[in-house]
Parts: C-alpha cells; structure tokens; sequence
C-alpha cells in the first residue's frame, strides 16, 4: 500500500487533535506494516514555552495574544519533521498550514517528499460549539480573548490559505461536519482516505 497523507484542518476546538490521534491508532492498527509518524505544530509550540530563553518568550508572547506563530517558525518545524522521514510512513499532519505563505511552502514539501495524493480533512463547526469545547478542554493559552485572536484569524488567514489546496488536482479536499459523534467522524474520516 502506498504510505498516506492525511492533513486535518479546521477552527480552534473543531476536533482536529483528536481525529488526528484516532486516525495514527487506527494506521497503525490495521496498516502497522507501514510505519506513520504525527506532525504536529501546537504541542510544539506549547512545549516551547515552557523553556527560558529569547524565543520561548516570544512564542509565549504570540501564543498569548492568539496571534499565528511566525510562517518561517512553523515551517522550519514541519520542514524538520519531514527531513526526518524514510520516505514510506504515513503522515498526519495537525495544524499547518494557517496561511497562504505556509500553503506554498507545505505545497513546496508534499512535492518534493514525493508525497502521493495528499488528503485534507476540513472539520466543519459552528463557532459557538467549537467556543464551547475549547472552554471544555481548559488550556493555559485558552483565555476569552485569545479565543477571539484565533477565530479572527481563523477567518482572516487560514479559510484563505487552504483555497490553495481545495482547487488542486494534486489534492484531495474533504468537508467532515465535525459536529457529529466524533466515532462518526472517524469512519468518515477513513472512508474519504481509502476509497
């Protein structure tokens, strides 16, 4: 079987994190032939600031404000990501790209990893449900402002940048409701990527 890419998109609090952690069980459950490897920039991102140091006070500054991490910082964390690849695991990839730079740089990696038929998972919510789950899941950089930032943002720069990817040929690009039972969501999920 040819290793898959699978991208997960979506709001704040759309589910991305858990589907993408159903989908790795699942890969490696009924495909453990093929090893997969979780590119994931927010946990990075949120393990960076609890260091000391120039950057770290920066990134916590950006991720306090509910601002977008720099496109070359982002990058350079997916860029490593896949630089540490054999070349036949199957990938799935949480939060990247939020903009129209990061589309043309993640376009510029699937292509060059040769990377076959990518797939976009695009989770669908309402803001008031995913507002909801957010509060639910109480992280430090969920503060009411910064959930404002990030839907912002969310309109602004990442609903942009992935029209890049929804009118490609080299991509696959799939709306999910992500209001439904997250099991339904899942099967959804795996029926759009082998079928």
């Amino acid at each position: 079987m040819n290793p898959k890419t699978v991208i997960f998109t979506g709001s704040q609090g759309s589910g991305k994190g858990t589907q993408a952690a159903l989908l790795m069980n699942y890969l490696e459950e009924q495909h453990g032939d093929v090893p997969t490897k979780e590119v994931e920039t927010g946990t990075f991102f949120r393990e960076l600031i609890k260091g000391q140091g120039f950057t770290n006070d920066l990134v916590r500054d950006t991720l306090n404000k509910g601002s977008i991490q720099p496109d070359f910082l982002a990058t350079l964390i997916v860029g490593n990501a896949f630089m540490q690849l054999d070349g036949n695991e199957h990938i799935v990839v949480d939060g990247y790209p939020r903009t129209q730079i990061q589309s043309w740089l993640f376009d510029e990696i699937l292509r060059f990893y040769k990377r076959e038929r990518p797939v976009f998972i695009n989770l669908v919510i309402k803001e008031e449900d995913a507002i909801a789950r957010i509060k639910e899941r109480g992280r430090d950089d969920d503060s009411e402002q910064a959930i404002k930032e990030r839907f912002a943002l969310d309109h602004d720069k990442v609903v942009p940048a992935l029209y890049y990817f929804r009118n490609n040929e080299y991509y696959s690009f799939v709306d999910v409701d992500g209001s439904q039972p997250i099991e339904v969501i899942h099967s959804t999920v795996v029926k759009s990527i082998f079928t």
